[in-house]
């Protein structure tokens, strides 16, 4: 391994020194881009006593799109009204992020309950 500390990056990126040596790499088979998944939508939310505001929902939302997560899992939406305002918010805020939900839910039905002055 060369001197360079290839598990440090700028910024504080790391990752172990471990994945850079050869006897390990020669193991992996690394892809050029990681899709980063987070379920803290819909997870965070399965926690007693944890139930997520959809401004919340938003906050969280943004933060992770910020910090470059490609996918949020947004919970259950069509189970309350305010869970599909908040992932519809969610969508519309987020620049670089795509949201799945826990199950199906096509795009009509979270469009359906939108009203013209922004409520359901």
């Amino acid at each position: 391994m060369e001197n360079e500390k290839l598990w440090i990056r700028d910024g504080g990126w790391w990752t172990s020194e471990v994945n850079f040596l050869e006897e390990v790499r020669k193991t992996f088979s690394i892809p050029d881009k990681v899709i980063i998944h987070d379920a803290t939508l819909r997870d965070g939310e399965q926690t007693p006593g944890v139930v997520f505001k959809k401004e919340e929902k938003l906050i969280l939302a943004k933060a992770l799109d910020s910090v470059g997560v490609d996918r949020i899992e947004a919970g259950m939406p069509a189970v309350a009204p305010e869970d599909m305002q908040a992932l519809l918010f969610c969508i519309i805020d987020c620049i670089h992020t795509s949201f799945y939900d826990f199950f199906y839910t096509p795009v009509e039905l979270v469009l359906q309950p939108w009203k013209s002055d922004g409520n359901f």
